[in-house]
């Protein structure tokens, strides 16, 4: 059969796919290659998002060992550390609370902050306020937490419960049985000592 003057035989062989082989060893090197740029971007990706992450978040402790001392936060917040107190003061981008973590005795003056809300914990006890001056007491061989508050509003929660402070409330947390009690008290008299002030309390006068 012929078409025009083109036989048969000569279309079909020139419409039949042209078929292009690549050496075994070229194809497995270019295969290798691929795989460690892939590799290698996402490394360099995942380090940079890693190095990002790090650098949102801000982590800082603040000792008071042999005496008070008064730090401030990096949100504003003022706290004064009475002696043999340990706090560590945690923040992230990711995070909308503000965290501290308490291991003694401070007197807590939170800046304000609707949208991040400033947390105080140990032993399974966290008290949570938006701006309010209060005290916190976790010492470890204490039996219980103390929250006191000054003036504002805190929640003291625990697993199971929860309690919220009125000025010149105190919340007396037990670390055994998670339970939380509140009961009126003098605040300022406890705080005494973070205003430069002597604490003296169960003695006469002569003494």
């Amino acid at each position: 059969e012929v078409q025009g003057n083109v036989p048969a035989d000569k279309i079909r062989s020139e419409a039949q796919p042209k078929e292009v082989r690549i050496p075994l060893g070229r194809f497995r090197y270019a295969v290798a290659a691929a795989a460690l740029g892939l590799l290698l971007s996402v490394s360099a990706g995942g380090y940079a998002f890693y190095r990002w992450v790090e650098a949102s978040q801000i982590s800082h402790t603040f000792r008071a060992m042999n005496g008070k001392s008064r730090v401030t936060l990096p949100d504003g917040t003022k706290v004064w550390l009475n002696a043999d107190t340990k706090l560590t003061y945690e923040s992230s981008f990711w995070s909308k609370e503000r965290a501290v973590k308490l291991e003694g005795e401070a007197l807590f003056e939170v800046m304000p902050d609707q949208e991040h809300p400033f947390i105080v914990k140990n032993y399974g006890f966290r008290a949570r306020v938006y701006g309010t001056r209060f005290l916190f007491k976790a010492r470890k061989e204490l039996p219980q937490v103390e929250v006191g508050l000054i003036s504002g509003s805190v929640a003291v929660q625990s697993t199971g419960d929860e309690h919220f402070l009125n000025p010149g409330e105190g919340a007396l947390c037990n670390r055994t049985t998670g339970d939380i009690s509140v009961r009126q008290t003098d605040v300022m008299f406890h705080a005494l000592w973070a205003d430069e002030s002597i604490r003296i309390e169960g003695k006469s006068l002569p003494e």
